[in-house]
């Protein structure tokens, strides 16, 4: 056996704990954006129905014979909701997080094929730019839910343990039971 060979298989374990920790990863944050993705697209769809049934209400008040200062608050919270709309940008974000949960899920296909030994090209090099591409692009200006992170963590772990359950046995990879149970 040349020294080569002994010295990779002696890397492997981590090169596959590596590998397995990002697919983990990458699938988690597929999870995680998607859904805050939908959060924002609904948030938006909630603020455009108030803002259309405020200008509604508001129209009709001025029609009514109703005193001035019923109207002038109607008018004042439309206004309000709508400025509020601007600035928190709820379907900008829902796009944003659309895009990141998608470039996630390529990096998850990736890293799912490096687990299963087809895109074997150096391995380690090709881990290492997919973590790199995963961190540089989850660092979106987004609200973070802890909870939610979690609930997509432990889906992610589930879903891996099913898919690969047989792969994590015959690589011995990972050893934690964290990565094993369901």
């Amino acid at each position: 056996m040349k020294t080569d060979d002994r010295l990779d298989q002696q890397n492997r374990p981590s090169i596959d704990g590596q590998i397995w920790n990002l697919m983990l990863d990458a699938n988690r944050c597929h999870r995680y954006y998607a859904e805050l993705a939908g959060r924002y697209r609904t948030h938006g769809m909630w603020l455009n129905i108030t803002v259309v049934l405020g200008s509604l209400i508001a129209g009709t008040l001025l029609l009514l014979d109703v005193p001035s200062w019923i109207s002038a608050i109607s008018f004042f919270s439309v206004a309000v909701i709508t400025i509020w709309d601007v600035f928190y940008q709820p379907l900008r974000k829902s796009a944003d997080a659309r895009n990141v949960s998608r470039q996630c899920d390529e990096i998850s296909i990736a890293s799912k094929r490096l687990w299963r030994g087809q895109d074997s090209f150096n391995e380690l090099e090709r881990a290492i730019e997919l973590e790199t591409r995963l961190s540089n692009i989850t660092h979106a200006e987004l609200t973070i839910d802890h909870d939610l992170n979690e609930r997509c963590e432990k889906d992610a772990q589930r879903d891996a343990a099913n898919e690969f359950g047989a792969s994590v046995d015959q690589y011995g990879t990972p050893a934690s039971p964290e990565y094993s149970s369901a």
